[in-house]
């Protein structure tokens, strides 16, 4: 019945997150600014003067609230640069991180669930409870790839690799979201760290071996991203550098055979105005839903249904991010969940039924 978004106005200021019903009504604001935006700026925004593209495009360190999604408990977990560090690869730090944060429906609670050395983006939520994003860091890797998928609880806890730690080509995962009822395969999106994050649509079979490229099948075969920028398509049987479409973003599974795309199928990757709406099937064939008019783009297509039931971590599986490093804090209150000795799986708690399904 809800739609959470991240929308920014065309003047110098940070995006933030509103919430409106399925039917356009009740349109409100859940973020806002902090209470020292300005003097952030004042403090981070002048190193980003003069540095480069952005510097000349006015950039500023304003807050900024984005890729939002729903968690099973209602609240909302999104991508943030209130953590208020930037790449470590640039002048001065000029650009910005994001980090992932939570909080509820109504602006309350606001509460910081990750301290990645760079950027997490698109959270969104797996069937079994857990947060899917893209995490950028480059500990033993190169600057630029490899930005893979990792999980996380929704407390912020056991943070955990999914796929791509040593996968160079495409050099990012991101916009990743699992196929109803497949808790194996998961849709994403391949492109490279630049210059922008379209590319090719790649559903992984997570059943295979993560540590090689074989979950990984294109459903966009004529489409390929390698390296730091590279775009690639096939065109008349060989593989050209081309910064023409067909590009794809923000895959959204139907089940294991559509999805829903965003697609610019024949502009300059760039074109923002290009990008309409698509079906896609597993064999790479496209059906328009939406083509893009001047002025009127499309993209972040979603099923408005009502989301399957996600379990919440038991109380006893929540370990506090922060806890894990305050020297001297106590022990978190524990809730032992309920046992039984029949062998069977009812009785057992919600993470053992999980365990036993897995294994």
């Amino acid at each position: 019945k809800r739609i959470v978004c991240g929308y920014r106005r065309p003047r110098p200021e940070g995006f933030r997150l509103y919430e409106v019903g399925t039917d356009g009504s009740g349109l409100r604001q859940v973020t806002y600014p902090p209470a020292d935006e300005e003097q952030r700026i004042a403090k981070y925004g002048r190193t980003s003067y003069g540095d480069g593209f952005y510097g000349l495009m006015g950039y500023q360190f304003w807050t900024d609230d984005v890729h939002p999604c729903y968690l099973p408990d209602g609240d909302i977990c999104f991508a943030s640069t209130r953590s208020e560090h930037g790449v470590l690869c640039t002048p001065a730090h000029y650009l910005a991180c994001t980090n992932l944060y939570r909080v509820r429906p109504d602006g309350t609670g606001l509460r910081r669930m990750s301290r990645g050395a760079l950027s997490e983006f698109t959270p969104a939520m797996l069937e079994d409870g857990r947060i899917l994003y893209n995490r950028w860091e480059y500990v033993y890797k190169g600057i630029a790839a490899v930005q893979p998928l990792w999980t996380m609880r929704p407390d912020g806890s056991a943070s955990e690799e999914l796929y791509g730690n040593n996968i160079t080509d495409p050099g990012v995962f991101w916009q990743a979201r699992q196929v109803p009822g497949r808790p194996h395969l998961v849709v994403c999106i391949g492109c490279g760290h630049e210059p922008l994050g379209v590319g090719q649509v790649l559903l992984l079979d997570l059943r295979k071996d993560k540590r090689t490229r074989a979950p990984m099948v294109s459903l966009t075969p004529n489409v390929r991203t390698r390296g730091l920028r590279g775009l690639y398509q096939l065109r008349n049987g060989v593989w050209r550098q081309d910064l023409y479409g067909p590009f794809y973003a923000d895959p959204y599974p139907l089940s294991e055979e559509f999805f829903l795309v965003s697609c610019n199928p024949d502009k300059r990757y760039n074109d923002q105005t290009a990008y309409g709406i698509y079906l896609l099937d597993v064999f790479g064939n496209r059906v328009p839903i939406y083509r893009a008019i001047p002025r009127f783009p499309a993209g972040s297509p979603c099923h408005c249904a009502r989301a399957a039931n996600r379990p919440s971590w038991p109380q006893s599986e929540r370990i506090s991010y922060n806890r894990l490093r305050r020297p001297g804090a106590q022990p978190a209150t524990t809730r032992t969940p309920p046992t039984s000795s029949n062998s069977s799986s009812r009785g057992r708690s919600p993470i053992a039924r999980r365990r036993r399904r897995c294994s």
